[in-house]
């Protein structure tokens, strides 16, 4: 293990000893005793016994007859009811749960203390004293449901496949339709998120640690914060005064597998899939041999599980790459005949030209140029770099998908990996202790150690298969994730009816990434000068154009992130008469800091150099490529930063006992999370107001801090604290077998760096050194010839609030940045017990989620939408006011530089800020323009294990709306980006998880043969062997498609995408009949495939194709409910074969089926309007039935 590691384990063990502070724990017991007469006992001694470790607790009734013990650590117990003049009660094999509050009531009767009445069963099934909504996930399940191991054991998705109102991955989860990371996790009772908001995927314990977690997804209570839809709640294993533990491993291998449906059509072999996992674990009273047992008093639990994968193959040809004649200058076939306008001498404009850049000159305040005849560029002109380029790629990316006359395709004619991950291995260590003080003071701490190098391809690119990482310039990097979690728990019973929780958590994640390829002499190779010649291969970008556009080449990524948080809570329970108060403090901070090391740079071309700025259906980015002709290029400089977010919390609940069948809960919470800071207020802001003083023009850039030149402050607008979150709730029980819960709570979303540190940590204007060759001020001209060197200006970092010193636009932080995002939840659930050991839960569930941070959503530079019918006048280029035309004029086009004549064009002197490019992003940041809501009807059966069999079955009928895909922070185009920012009402939409239907399925049935079991309890040893122990899992999900949105040319607004024009007056159907037995695989890339048509194409245009009006902005919404993918359906089952060799061992041999019928679904629906696939199916899913076999001991 690492030194970091060892020691973090030892400052663990020393913090446990020296009992410095405590963790909150997680469940209650509560009650009411009766006499046979039915009136209320008081006074009566209530003793709770955890049965695994002999720890009790004492209480005793009230007036009323009632008594609460909180705050108890999950697992078994026994209650014991005593009274003078009533025989003794004892209530057994009581299983205590995260959140639980268990309603244990008793009757005595009358007789001596010394006479017992014992009891032993199930708790109760009914929930009967809080409003929350949640699915528990007990240890039985998590181990035996079968489960996909691709890319390690997790148990969260489990609450993907299980939980109603739950959707996504452990990536990007969703609960009851609030945005993607805005959730919280919880793992032994303080926080799990470092710097991205709901996010354990990369810092999971080993399964074999979970002793239980629960999805709460609403009515939770005042304690609970930092969330806008729920809370993964995770509990480790503790130890107990019996040894126990288990072990087990998995293998997967492709010759286990189906193969995919395209591998089928063209007659290829399987993809490589490997997989091992195996683990242990183990736990018991701490002892020493023959002086101490540790009984009682001292337990612990560990865990340790290693998992390893290798993948290959590709899948689908998603990728497009350069067909060979390119290489040479021919590119005939990207021409076309479609005449898109005139340029200012008059001449054609045809769709797909490739113009020279060498003839580029004025003609009427316009730029003209001279095409290449039939776009073939001379041989001669081809930049030696290029060539050197060229060879590179040919000998490792050449395209491999054919048209049907034989010619490469141009489009989507080569394939990637289908897995993101081309090898990984993870381990996950873990350890809790829990240790007796006293008979009122436990401590207990955790500590969770998860290391995870794996090889990425998320940055996607070109790929070679011949190579393990995908040739030279591959973009596959090494990322190396380490996570470290600390917890520290000290719990004193004060009284009988006052107890104290002390807890801190200590999360810490290093999280490197590197490129595959550093150290391969990539400079030298190709001969460009000026870069580092032996680091790696350069970033090669902007290989696009109209229609076909080409994978960055190169990635020179060498950073490390280092995310800390921290968590300190303190609550106190007080008992008093009815009332079960809580009240308590907590702090948190989150912070990142970032590194980005110098790699040998980044080279940008673009198709405007080879083609007319006024039509941007001109040219091609790979052109200008072999041309040589650079638009921008830099080198990266390091700067480190560190982001750092706090929060102030006092929270007060109150679980009021009005009668013994109705509870009302209320709470308040007071949260305060000022905005983010940077470490040394290094940040920067655009601010409208004031004045350039270079320009003369309003909007410059102010600076955070002390001294000269800064504003004097840690950030630039005013923070929120009026953030108190009101919880109510109640639960009434109306009948012995029917309960009522209902709850409603406002909750504030978690502040937290939720990125990697780039808008706007990574920003770092003024601050940071650059070392950069901007492109031109004006469009269409090249920076330089690569063939010349790299001649790159360093310029230190200055503090100048002119815009003139920052050509790409600087971070604009919100005036309302200082409101935090909140959702409002409510339920009401009515649950009905069946047949004793069965529930039927109906619940309407709904969310409202306002303000949260939505920073694609808010743009300062847009120009007035009326601007738009100016046309290709919003092209032209001007040099001083003058020039500018009454028309734009009329709409207060300004020229803002003065005498200097600079370059700009009419549609930025009609922005409000025209001193910023129009090609430049004014990034917002803390913009709180994110809603979504969600409303659902959510229906569940489940079934407690009785008889041999369990099952947990629901389904939700729900709508969702949102603006918002996500609440990542990071302005890196997470979320859709608005054609209108001034009308943001355009911008609502039915969200991407809007699936209206979604069914859900787990059953474990222990068939009931054999001994101990309904039939055959009395056979031989022999035949129970054979058909004894057999065990059968499943898991069924079943789900609407999800919605979709159209795709169109340009960005009429100069800062986003267009969207289509929908032509559709009847309200027509969007989709066509698609006849599955018409699909031809072969033709999968081919335009113009009837038998691949979904959409119906004539009710959804490209705007540019009407009028030939490149400024036409679309109508369409974000998505359409009626225009869906297709359904998905999902069945894994496991069979299993359970021995008991000796007694208290179990051992188990699986097999799991994964998509056990091996369904296939038709994906990728091509709905980019000016593609020439668009309205047709280019896709099948890579879902394949996949089996796995295991082994596992528990003891």
């Amino acid at each position: 293990m690492k030194l970091r590691s060892a020691l973090m384990l030892f400052l663990f063990f020393l913090l446990t000893a020296l009992a410095l502070v405590a963790q909150q724990d997680r469940g209650s017991f509560t009650g009411t005793v009766l006499d046979p007469s039915g009136s209320a006992v008081p006074n009566v001694k209530v003793t709770i016994t955890n049965t695994n470790t002999n720890q009790t607790s004492e209480v005793t009734t009230n007036e009323a007859g009632q008594y609460r013990v909180p705050n108890l650590p999950i697992g078994l117990y026994k209650i014991a009811f005593a009274a003078n003049g009533f025989k003794s009660v004892v209530r057994d094999g009581l299983r205590l749960s995260v959140t639980d509050v268990l309603r244990i009531d008793a009757m005595l009767e009358v007789g001596a203390t010394s006479e017992s009445v014992t009891v032993t069963g199930e708790v109760p099934i009914l929930q009967t004293e809080t409003p929350e909504v949640g699915t528990l996930m007990t240890t039985r399940q998590v181990i035996d449901l079968p489960l996909g191991f691709g890319g390690g054991r997790y148990a969260e998705n489990f609450a993907y496949k299980l939980t109603p109102g739950v959707s996504g991955n452990n990536w990007t989860s969703r609960i009851n339709g609030a945005p993607a990371f805005s959730k919280e996790v919880v793992l032994d009772g303080a926080s799990a998120t470092i710097y991205i908001g709901g996010h354990l995927g990369e810092s999971s314990p080993s399964m074999e640690a979970i002793e239980e977690f629960k999805v709460q997804t609403s009515g939770m209570s005042a304690e609970f914060a930092r969330t806008a839809g729920g809370v993964f709640n995770f509990v480790l294993k503790s130890g107990t005064n019996q040894y126990h533990g288990s072990a087990m491993g998995q293998i997967h291998n492709e010759w286990m597998d189906a193969n995919s449906f395209a591998n089928n059509y063209f007659g290829r072999p399987k993809r490589l899939d490997r997989r091992h996992n195996y683990a242990f674990s183990g736990g018991g009273p701490v002892g020493i041999p023959k002086l101490w047992t540790g009984k009682d008093k001292w337990f612990f639990y560990s865990a340790y599980e290693r998992y390893k994968e290798a993948y290959g193959g590709g899948g689908s040809p998603t990728v497009t790459l350069p067909v060979p004649e390119w290489y040479d200058g021919n590119m005939s076939r990207y021409l076309t005949t479609q005449r898109i306008g005139a340029d200012a001498l008059g001449r054609d404009v045809i769709r797909g030209a490739i113009y020279d850049p060498s003839t580029t000159r004025t003609v009427n305040g316009r730029m003209v140029k001279d095409v290449f005849a039939n776009n073939m560029i001379p041989v001669s002109r081809i930049s030696p770099i290029s060539r050197r380029l060229a060879d590179i790629m040919k000998k490792h990316y050449l395209p491999s998908i054919k048209d049907a006359d034989g010619q490469f395709a141009l489009l989507n004619n080569a394939f990637f990996p289908v897995s993101n991950q081309a090898g990984f291995t993870q381990d996950q260590f873990s350890v809790k202790s829990d240790y007796i003080l006293t008979s009122n003071q436990r401590l207990n701490g955790s500590f969770v150690f998860v290391d995870r190098p794996r090889n990425l391809l998320d940055q996607g690119g070109v790929w070679d298969f011949n190579d393990p990482f995908g040739g030279p310039l591959s973009r596959a990097r090494l990322q190396h994730v380490a996570s470290h979690y600390i917890r520290m728990a000290h719990s004193w019973t004060m009284s009988p009816s006052l107890l104290n929780n002390l807890q801190l958590g200590f999360n810490r994640q290093l999280n490197p990434s590197t490129s595959r390829h550093v150290g391969e002499p990539g400079g030298q190779i190709l001969g460009i000068n000026g870069i580092a010649q032996g680091s790696n291969y350069p970033e090669i970008t902007g290989l696009g154009g109209d229609r076909i556009g080409f994978p960055t080449l190169g990635y020179q990524a060498n950073d490390v992130l280092a995310g800390t948080a921290y968590q300190l809570t303190n609550t106190m329970s007080w008992i008093r008469g009815t009332h079960s108060f809580k009240f308590g403090f907590d702090y948190r901070f989150n912070g990142l800091n970032a590194r980005n090391n110098a790699g040998p740079g980044q080279f940008n071309f673009g198709a405007a150099v080879t083609g007319l700025p006024d039509f941007n259906q001109t040219g091609h980015g790979f052109a200008s490529m072999l041309l040589g002709e650079v638009t921008s290029a830099s080198v990266p400089t390091d700067t480190p930063v560190g982001s750092q977010f706090q929060m102030y919390a006092f929270f007060f609940q109150d679980d009021w006992k009005i009668t013994p069948k109705l509870t009302l809960n209320l709470g308040l919470r007071w949260d305060y999370q000022p905005q983010g800071t940077e470490k040394y207020d290094r940040l920067s802001n655009f601010n409208p107001s004031l004045i350039d003083p270079l320009y003369n023009v309003p909007g410059a850039i102010e600076f955070a801090g002390q001294g000269q030149g800064r504003n004097g402050r840690r950030t630039f607008y005013p923070n929120r604290k009026d953030n108190f979150s009101p919880r109510i709730g109640l639960a009434w029980q109306p009948t012995a077998k029917t309960g009522v819960r209902a709850g409603y709570g406002i909750f504030y979303s978690g502040r937290v760096p939720n990125g990697w540190s780039g808008v706007p940590w990574g920003w770092k204007e003024g601050y940071k050194v650059v070392n950069t060759v901007n492109a031109p001020s004006t469009p269409g001209l090249s920076a330089f010839n690569w063939a010349n060197g790299y001649r790159g200006v360093v310029t230190p970092g200055r503090l100048d609030p002119s815009m003139g010193t920052y050509l790409w636009g600087p971070v604009a932080w919100d005036p309302d940045g200082g409101r935090v995002g909140y959702s409002q939840q409510w339920n009401i659930n009515i649950q009905r017990e069946v047949m004793g050991a069965m529930v039927l839960d109906i619940g309407y569930v709904g969310t409202k989620s306002t303000g949260l941070p939505a920073n694609d959503l808010a743009f300062l530079t847009q120009m007035p939408v009326g601007a738009l019918a100016l046309g290709d006048m919003l092209g032209q280029g001007i040099t001083s006011q003058s020039q500018i035309p009454a028309a734009a004029a009329a709409l207060g086009a300004r020229y803002p530089f003065g005498n200097t004549g600079q370059w700009m064009t009419i549609g930025q002197a009609l922005q409000p800020f025209p001193q910023i490019p129009n090609w430049s992003r004014l990034y917002a940041w803390n913009a709180p323009l994110g809603f979504s809501t969600y409303h659902a009807l959510q229906v569940q059966f489940n079934k407690r294990y009785s008889n041999g069999i369990q099952w947990m079955a629901n389904w939700t009928w729900s709508k969702a709306i949102d603006n918002i895909n996500n609440a990542f922070g990071d302005t890196w185009g997470s979320n859709p980006q608005p054609t209108d920012y001034n009308n943001l009402r355009l911008e609502k939409a039915v969200s991407d998880i809007y699936q209206p239907h979604f069914v859900k399925v787990g059953v474990t049935w222990d068939m009931p043969f054999g001994r101990g079991r309904k039939l055959g309890s009395s056979m031989n040893r022999f035949m129970d062997f054979v058909v004894g122990g057999w065990t059968l899992q499943f898991i069924g999900n079943y789900q609407s498609g999800q919605p979709l949105g159209f795709g169109a040319t340009g960005n009429p607004n100069f800062n986003s995408p267009n969207r289509a024009m929908i032509m559709n007056p009847n309200g027509d159907p969007l989709t066509v009949n698609f006849d599955r037995s018409k699909f031809d695989m072969s033709a999968i890339s081919r335009p113009g495939t009837t038998g691949h048509k979904y959409i119906n194409t004539a009710l959804v245009v490209d705007p540019v194709t009407l009028g030939n009006n490149r400024y036409l902005r679309g109508n369409a919404a974000r998505r359409y409910a009626q225009l869906r993918d297709f359904a998905r359906y999902s069945d894994d089952g496991s069979l299993q074969k359970n021995f008991r060799p000796v007694e208290g061992l179990r051992v188990q041999f699986r097999a799991e089926f994964l998509n056990m019928f091996n369904r296939h679904r038709f994906s990728s629906i091509n709905t980019s309007t000016n593609s020439p696939l668009y309205g047709q199916i280019t896709g099948v899913s890579d879902d394949r039935r996949q089996i796995q076999f295991g082994i596992r001991a528990d003891f």
